[in-house]
């Protein structure tokens, strides 16, 4: 589907597909795992979509909280977004 391969290119441009990737360069604080979430903004949205919180390197999880985020239009939460 759509948004299944929106999310694959966001995890080849965040993190190259490494599921343990950590980013400490963001002046926003660290980002970690193939769609590089910083923890309150993965933990938000996991709550948000009453998705069950897991850890932060879980790649089903982070694809799950993607897509409810895509699917509300907030794909520009990834600085890839504007390379796909």
């Amino acid at each position: 589907d759509l948004i299944g391969q929106i999310i694959d290119e966001l995890i080849q441009c965040e993190s190259g597909g490494k599921q343990f990737a950590i980013n400490n360069k963001e002046k926003h604080g660290a980002s970690y795992g193939i769609l590089q979430y910083r923890l309150s903004t993965l933990y938000h949205f996991a709550d948000r979509y009453d998705i069950e919180r897991k850890d932060v390197f879980d790649i089903e999880f982070q694809k799950a909280v993607a897509r409810k985020m895509i699917e509300e239009g907030r794909i520009k939460h990834w600085g890839c977004s504007k390379k796909i």
